[in-house]
């Protein structure tokens, strides 16, 4: 079996790399497309409703594309977060379409965590700086490509292990936007990253 996120040769099964640490993408192979599709309907029988079949077809392309233990765990996640009981008792129309409405995007952002962690880290590091310092829409454009290749670099040179704990600790450490800049730029020359 091959990671997820670094690609190298794993032993079949695992549920973590033992390289790289990614949470892996472990599908039972023994299952049809339509088992997978009916798990997923009876995770969310909870809510009272179905996938429709505009929802089936979704489904179908999110285990194609993010995997069924990934489509799995949104729907979770979804239930768990955006499912609402009303007065009566009964889940809210709205709070169901709601959850229906999110499991794409959960998916997708799981998905995008095991195997891309740097896009979610540099979305962590720029919220985080966005409040300790007032920082303008073009800084942050300008921020974000800065610690995407920072952090694409360290990813792709086995190097990721505390490095945005360290850029993090680097906010924390500046006394202001300016200083905290500079700090990324002596970073982005020690890595050889240009522009």
């Amino acid at each position: 079996m091959e990671c997820v996120a670094c690609k190298k040769d794993i032993t079949d099964g695992s549920m973590f790399c033992n390289f790289c640490g990614s949470k892996q993408m472990v599908t039972p192979v023994e299952m049809t497309l339509d088992e997978m599709i009916a798990k997923a309907q009876d995770l969310v029988s909870i809510t009272g409703y179905s996938f429709s079949e505009t929802g089936i077809l979704d489904c179908k392309k999110w285990i194609r594309e993010f995997g069924f233990d990934i489509l799995c765990e949104s729907i979770e996640t979804a239930l768990s977060q955006y499912l609402v009981k009303g007065d009566d008792e009964k889940y809210t129309e709205a709070s169901v379409n709601e959850v229906f409405s999110k499991i794409g995007g959960i998916a997708k952002n799981k998905h995008t965590a095991i195997t891309k962690p740097y896009i979610s880290d540099v979305r962590r590091i720029t919220n985080y700086a966005k409040k300790a310092f007032y920082i303008n829409y073009y800084e942050l454009h300008d921020l974000s490509a800065d610690l995407n290749n920072i952090l694409y670099y360290f990813f792709t040179s086995n190097q990721y292990d505390g490095k945005v704990d360290y850029i993090l600790a680097l906010v924390r450490g500046s006394k202001d936007k300016y200083e905290f800049f500079e700090k990324i730029e002596i970073l982005k020359e020690n890595c050889g990253i240009e522009g």
